[in-house]
C-alpha cells in the first residue's frame, strides 16, 4: 500500500526528473533515504517505472491506463507543462490533473515495492551508477550533427530548419555521445522524408533540454529507433516518438550550475579547484591541460567562466586572453586570470574580469566565480537560424 509520503516524494522527483543536482540531495530524504545509490539510479528507477505502466497494445487508446501512461510520458519524461500536455493529449486541463495524480500513484506503488527496493540496492550497475562526465553544448552539438550527415540531407533532397528558443544551459553527458545520438535521430527521422523541410527546435523544458526532429513523413524501422533508445539511455536521456504528426524528441538532462571552464597544465592546481567547487551546488568544472585545445573546448562548451592560467607552455595565459577576447562568440565569456605574479592590473587592462593570486582560498575562488557570473545569462544564446 503507497503512502501519502511515497506519492508526495515520487511526485517532486517526477517534477525535477532532469535535475541531477536536485535528486542527489532529493534521495537521501525519507521515504527514499537509502533506496538508490546515485542521482542517477533514481532516475533510471522512475523511467523504467513509467515505462512499466504502459499498456498493452490491445489495449483500447481511449483508455484510462493510455490516458494515465500519455500523462506521464509527456509531463515527465518529454518535460511538458500541464498545458502543453493537455493539448497535445486532446484534454482538459482538469482531466489532466486527474490522470497525471493516477500516474503518479502508479509509479510510486512501483518505485517503493519490495522487490524495486531490493533490486535497487543490490544492483551492481546501480552501485557504480555516476552521472555521465561531461557538459556538451546542445545547439553546436545539433549543428555539427547536421554537418556530418550532409551527404544524406543531400540525397534525400532535405532542408533543415533549425530553431533555438532561449538560452539555454548545457546538457549533461559526453560530447561524443550525445553527438552520436543527434547523429543516429537525425538520419533516423531523414530516411524517411524527401524533398522537405526537417524542422529541429531546442528548448529548455522542466530542467531539461529537449530537441524535437519533425519531418512531414512517417518514421523508419522500430529496430532503428530501439537502438537510439538504448544508446540515450547511458546518458540518461529520453528518447520518444509520435506519428501524429511525426515528430522524435529527444529529451537530454541539464546542468543547473554555471559551467566553470579551466585552462592551467599542472593536475595538482586542477584538483584543488575540483576538491573546492565540490561542497557547491553553484559550479561544475571542466578542465583543459592542453593550452592548445582551450579555444576549441570554450567554443564547444560555452562555458559561464573561464579559469585561466598564466604559466603554460605553448600558448601562455596572455596568448589565450588574446584569442578570447577577439573571438566573437567567446569576447564577452567572464575570465578569471589566475597566477603567482600578482599581476591585477595588467589582467584587467587585457580583459580579464578578475585576478585571483596563487595561492587562493576556495572561499575567495567560489566569491569569485560568483561575482564575475553574477549578471551573466545562461549559458548559450538565441538563435532562430535556419541551417543546412
Amino acid at each position: 500500500m503507497v503512502t501519502p509520503e511515497q506519492i508526495a516524494w515520487t511526485r517532486e522527483a517526477l517534477e525535477r526528473l532532469y535535475d541531477l543536482a536536485f535528486l542527489e540531495r532529493h534521495i537521501a530524504l525519507p521515504p527514499a533515504a537509502g533506496r538508490y545509490p546515485s542521482a542517477r539510479a533514481a532516475q533510471r528507477a522512475i523511467t523504467a517505472a513509467i515505462r512499466q505502466i504502459k499498456p498493452p497494445p490491445n489495449a483500447p487508446l481511449s483508455s484510462m491506463a493510455w490516458r494515465v501512461y500519455n500523462t506521464l510520458n509527456e509531463r515527465y519524461l518529454s518535460g511538458m507543462t500541464q498545458a502543453e500536455a493537455a493539448a497535445e493529449l486532446s484534454v482538459s486541463l482538469r482531466q489532466l490533473r486527474r490522470d497525471q495524480m493516477r500516474g503518479v500513484a502508479a509509479v510510486a506503488a512501483l518505485l517503493f515495492s519490495p522487490a524495486n527496493s531490493e533490486s535497487a540496492s543490490l544492483s551492481p550497475a546501480s552501485q557504480s551508477d555516476r552521472p555521465q562526465s561531461g557538459l556538451t553544448h546542445v545547439e553546436e552539438a545539433v549543428r555539427s550533427a547536421i554537418t556530418t550527415l550532409e551527404p544524406v540531407l543531400s540525397q534525400q533532397a532535405l532542408q533543415v530548419s533549425l530553431r533555438v528558443d532561449e538560452p539555454l544551459p548545457p546538457a549533461i553527458g559526453d560530447r561524443m555521445v550525445i553527438r552520436q545520438l543527434l547523429i543516429l535521430s537525425l538520419n533516423w527521422v531523414a530516411q524517411s522524408a524527401r524533398g522537405a523541410t526537417l524542422e529541429a527546435r531546442i528548448e529548455l523544458a522542466n530542467h531539461a533540454i529537449r530537441v524535437t526532429l519533425s519531418a512531414p513523413a512517417a518514421f523508419g524501422l522500430q529496430s532503428d529507433l530501439d537502438a537510439i533508445v538504448h544508446l540515450a539511455e547511458r546518458i540518461g536521456a529520453v528518447v520518444s516518438a509520435r506519428q501524429d504528426p511525426p515528430a522524435l524528441q529527444i529529451t537530454l538532462p541539464a546542468s543547473v550550475r554555471r559551467c566553470v571552464l579551466m585552462i592551467d597544465d599542472d593536475p595538482d592546481a586542477i584538483a584543488l579547484v575540483r576538491r573546492s567547487l565540490e561542497t557547491s551546488d553553484e559550479f561544475d568544472l571542466l578542465a583543459v591541460t592542453r593550452p592548445e585545445d582551450a579555444l576549441r573546448e570554450a567554443l564547444e562548451i560555452r562555458p559561464d567562466c573561464i579559469l585561466l592560467d598564466v604559466m603554460m607552455p605553448v600558448l601562455d595565459g596572455w596568448e589565450l586572453l588574446a584569442q578570447f577576447k577577439s573571438h566573437p562568440e567567446l569576447s564577452a565569456t567572464p575570465i578569471v586570470v589566475s597566477s603567482v605574479l600578482g599581476s591585477e592590473t595588467l589582467a584587467r587592462a587585457l580583459g580579464a574580469s578578475a585576478a585571483l593570486p596563487r595561492p587562493y582560498s576556495a572561499a575567495s575562488l567560489l566569491q569569485t566565480l560568483r561575482t564575475v557570473t553574477a549578471s551573466r545569462p545562461a549559458t548559450g544564446e538565441p538563435s532562430g537560424a535556419t541551417a543546412r
